[in-house]
């Protein structure tokens, strides 16, 4: 379990270290995990199989 917290940091710091550099102000904890859920979800329907079939036969 305390791996699974140490990785939580460490993702959110990182997370917030890149919203400082992009001129993003503070954020906190809970904000960041819930751009990090909904960059994820994006992430993840852009690389679905159906997407990335869609794209192929568009592309073709």
């Amino acid at each position: 379990m305390m791996n699974l917290l140490s990785a939580l940091y460490w993702f959110d710091e990182a997370l917030q270290a890149a919203l400082k550099e992009a001129g993003i102000p503070n954020v906190s904890r809970a904000q960041s995990m819930l751009i990090a859920i909904s960059r994820r979800g994006n992430i993840a329907r852009r690389a679905s199989p159906a997407t990335l079939a869609l794209r192929a036969r568009r592309s073709a």
